[in-house]
Parts: structure tokens; sequence; C-alpha cells
């Protein structure tokens, strides 16, 4: 039996283990501690997580979810 090797990214990760990119805003609220959609779509307006449109679904950056946590910790200190 032939064993197959998932492909690999650039960096040598592979595919099963690579860490989604965008993320619905549902797992986004979750990511952020279950804050609330309305606290979730007031961060959009006001830019501090961007969007990304594909067909009908709303998704966030991982790296701007990153950056807020980021942002908020600096804020903290």
């Amino acid at each position: 039996m032939k064993s197959e090797k998932s492909p690999r990214l650039p960096g040598g990760e592979s595919v099963a283990q690579a860490k989604p990119l965008l993320y619905s805003t549902e797992v986004a609220r979750r990511l952020l501690g279950g804050m609330g959609r309305t606290w979730i779509y007031a961060q959009i307006k006001a830019g501090k997580l961007r969007t990304v449109k594909l067909g009908t679904r709303t998704l966030i950056p991982y790296d701007d979810i990153k950056g807020l946590v980021a942002s908020a910790l600096e804020g903290a200190a």
C-alpha cells in the first residue's frame, strides 16, 4: 500500500495543519472571548477589524483578530 503525503505549504507545514486565514464573525466572536455580535460589527465599523466578502459570507482575517488583541493588551499596560 502506497502512503500518500499531505500537500505542504511553502514553510513546510502540511495543509491539514495550517490555521485558517479567515474566520466567520461567529468564530471571531468566540476567539475574542465570547464578545457580542453588535460589538464585533462596531469594531468593523470603527476600522479595527477588516472584512472579506466571499460569496455571501463575511469573514475576518486572522491577523486582524490578533492585532485587535495586541492593541487591547498594549492599552492595558
